[in-house]
């Protein structure tokens, strides 16, 4: 129905109205409050912003948004006993499961699943009645300081999929004064069940460093509330909060009670290194004034730089030990030669130190470190590159070819390790990655003799988790299995690779004959068998694969990837031809990809774009946000991909969200004689994906699968894409807490 263009004036002069009178009343409030802050901020310390995680999706007072947002590298995982949006059904579950990440400067993001009635039930069945939805929602700070230390930010929630029941948009402002907090702001809802609209607002007083009194109008009622921050380590916090709505509103729940894990896992590193002081050793003859005369990064092409003095190679006197130590630390194919000009070369095979390379560069260097310490004090005899400025050169290897050197010498590892990023106007440690490598140190690795090539078989425990969370037919469902990989080095650069698993258990609707039945894990079966080679080959890492890639497609294919000088730049792709046998029909699949990526900030923000065919030949894009929490990776990702072949199937898109991180410890256990290494999964993952700008919400699932190898060049060789120089360098600490906790 068309609308009267004199009622709408009349509707829109009124709800002006209305809102310029609740600004007023809140101005009345907050004014005072900001004189009365600004007062007390004279006489107390400042204290930290005590976070608060609103159900709805974003750092909050209580359930509205504040301007502050979560630290770069921090990860909220929250629960609450409430939906504000929504009236308590009478039985069943009610509440908010919310997993927030600080992405950027500035930026945060959320996940959010809401849930309503009974959780399991099937709610396209006649007797279930219920919600679940699973949204996303974002807010963004802007990097402007006003008068009175206000900031300002902007974001919305319940973004994308087919259900938008809390879809808003906000923007707001925070004066933090002394202990005192005031926030004021403006809501526009889009759906009709949205909690914010109009004018709202927040008081916080942060009481002590651990707890907050909050009070806040979210423009449907008053809410007062309190929460308390209890430190858990050194990077890892719990907040616990409570809170009372007035006026009561007919069938919602008054008393809200929240609980949050918070944890810096960008900032885990550096609290790490605080928690393990350096200690400095006794000054050594070799530089007793505590001056370094020089430094590994300017000898080096000195030393390097005659093909006569590279190839004048001899053992080194202590190599035996040197190597015996390495071998102990949890590296194989271990090979120690001294150049006449006193250039100490150590090569190995991080076999026990699989989770991240620069980590296990920084156990070799402290290895090499401890024994030339020994040596240079008279325990153990002399040896070459005792001298605290010999140059040392330590390769790292992937199945025998060289990945990533770095070039140092003891006096400059040890300023490093006591946290120096420069030795004598240089770099304390300078990275090299293969093949992108100065020639006169490819010439050195080149000649060098080759090492010791034993088969040193490796497994892998991991769990394989299938899921569907927030779906119609329930809140959460799984299968899981036991996944035991196995590694078998046949030659330099050739390996024979294999995955199989063994169901563990799952939840109902992954039952025979259920809805989920064909995803779930049913039988002990190999998951992905392949024989893999790769070789650098000029400015390009090459691999080649072929066997089964899943349990019934057969095939093989080829991978390349290029890295710029600095790695910040990543260039890959791949080809392959794989043949499906079901007893039934056979079918084929040419999955056909090109991929560039980004290190926007070293070490911490990458973007990729990838476009093609992907495995099951549907063709589109799709537009990668990787974020690096220390060890963990957070992927975000948007896609769009349709069959080109099938009208009846239509291009569709998808966003999404994938958790990465090691499972297990970070060494490897090593068996009897240093012939078999067990470790945890390297990375295991975990998804969340929902079809957004589609009029329906029913599971889609098939689209922008891409054909990936367990182990190889897309993974180890590139350290899981943290190989650029760049990168290494922006994550230098990694190596660096290594080393003092070696």
């Amino acid at each position: 129905m068309t609308q009267h263009p004199s009622t709408s004036t009349s509707t829109t002069q009124h709800r002006l109205h209305a809102a310029s009178a609740q600004a007023l009343r809140w101005c009345g409030v907050v004014l005072p409050l900001a004189w009365a802050g600004q007062s007390v901020a004279q006489a107390l310390p400042s204290y930290p912003l005590v976070h608060n995680v609103s159900p709805l999706g974003f750092v909050s007072a209580i359930n509205t948004p504040v301007a502050g947002v979560l630290p770069m590298g921090s990860v909220a995982l929250g629960l609450v006993n409430n939906n504000p949006e929504m009236a308590k059904p009478g039985v069943g579950s009610f509440g908010s499961l919310t997993t927030g990440l600080g992405l950027l400067p500035g930026l945060e993001a959320f996940g959010r699943l809401s849930f309503a009635g009974d959780l399991q039930c099937n709610l396209y069945g006649p007797n279930c009645a219920g919600r679940r939805d699973l949204s996303v929602s974002a807010k963004y700070q802007l990097p402007w300081q006003l008068p009175l230390n206000t900031r300002l930010a902007a974001g919305f929630t319940d973004y994308g999929g087919a259900a938008t029941n809390y879809r808003s948009k906000y923007a707001v402002a925070t004066s933090d004064m002394g202990p005192i907090d005031v926030s004021l702001g403006y809501a526009q809802k889009d759906s009709s069940q949205a909690l914010l609209n109009g004018m709202f607002g927040s008081v916080v007083l942060r009481v002590t460093d651990h707890l907050a009194v909050q009070y806040e109008n979210d423009t449907q009622g008053y809410r007062l509330g309190s929460s308390y921050v209890y430190p858990v380590g050194a990077s890892t916090d719990i907040v616990a909060s409570l809170s009372h709505q007035k006026p009561v509103q007919s069938g919602r729940a008054s008393t809200q009670v929240g609980l949050q894990v918070i944890m810096h896992l960008g900032q885990k590193q550096a609290r790490a290194l605080q928690n393990a002081p350096y200690q400095a050793p006794a000054p050594r003859a070799a530089f007793a004034s505590g001056s370094v005369t020089a430094s590994a990064t300017a000898l080096a092409p000195a030393y390097l730089a005659s093909q006569d003095t590279v190839s004048a190679m001899a053992p080194a006197a202590a190599g035996p030990s040197l190597v015996q130590q390495l071998q102990q630390a949890g590296f194989t194919q271990v090979q120690v030669v001294t150049h006449a000009s006193k250039l100490l070369h150590v090569q190995a095979e991080p076999t026990a130190w699989r989770q991240s390379r620069l980590q296990a560069m920084g156990v070799a260097l402290q290895t090499v470190l401890a024994h030339n310490g020994k040596n240079s004090t008279g325990s153990g005899g002399s040896s070459a590159g005792s001298a605290s400025t010999d140059p040392w050169l330590v390769t790292l290897t992937f199945r025998g070819q060289p990945v990533l050197s770095a070039l140092t010498s003891a006096a400059c590892a040890e300023q490093f390790k006591a946290g120096s990023d420069s030795c004598a106007d240089q770099a304390s440690v300078q990275f090299f990655s293969h093949p992108a490598i100065p020639p006169h140190l490819a010439a050195q690795i080149q000649n060098s003799p080759t090492p010791d090539t034993r088969r040193v078989p490796q497994f892998e425990l991991g769990l394989g988790l299938r899921t569907a969370v927030g779906t119609e037919y329930g809140l959460a469902d799984y299968s899981a299995a036991v996944d035991i990989s196995a590694e078998l080095p046949l030659y330099q650069g050739l390996a024979l690779q294999a995955t199989a698993s063994t169901p563990l258990s799952n939840s109902g609707d992954f039952g025979p004959g259920r809805v989920f039945s064909d995803r779930r894990h049913t039988q002990t079966q190999f998951e992905q068998a392949l024989l893999t080679y790769w070789q650098p080959v000029g400015a390009l890492g090459l691999q080649a694969a072929a066997g089964y890639i899943n349990p019934t497609d057969r095939g093989g294919q080829v991978d390349a990837t290029w890295h710029s000088a600095d790695g910040r730049w990543r260039a890959s792709g791949l080809m392959g031809r794989y043949t499906r046998t079901d007893g039934v029909y056979v079918s084929g699949f040419t999955p056909a990809l090109a991929a560039l990526r980004l290190s926007v900030l070293p070490a911490l923000w990458q973007v990729e774009l990838t476009a093609g065919q992907f495995y099951n030949q549907d063709r589109g894009w799709s537009l990668a946000s990787y974020h690096w929490m220390g060890d963990t990776r957070f992927k975000l990702y948007y896609r769009s991909t349709g069959p080109q072949s099938d009208p009846l199937k239509p291009t569709r898109a998808f966003a999404g969200i994938e958790a990465s991180f090691p499972l297990g410890p970070k060494p490897s256990l090593s068996q009897v004689g240093l012939t078999t290494y067990l470790r945890g999964a390297d990375r295991w993952q975990v998804n969340l994906e929902t079809k957004v700008g589609d009029r329906d919400n029913y599971l889609t699932a098939g689209y922008g699968q891409v054909p990936k190898i367990k182990h190889g060049l897309v993974t180890d060789v590139t350290d899981y894409d943290r190989s650029g120089l760049a990168d290494l360098w922006a994550d230098r600490d990694r190596m660096r807490l290594a080393m003092r906790v070696r």
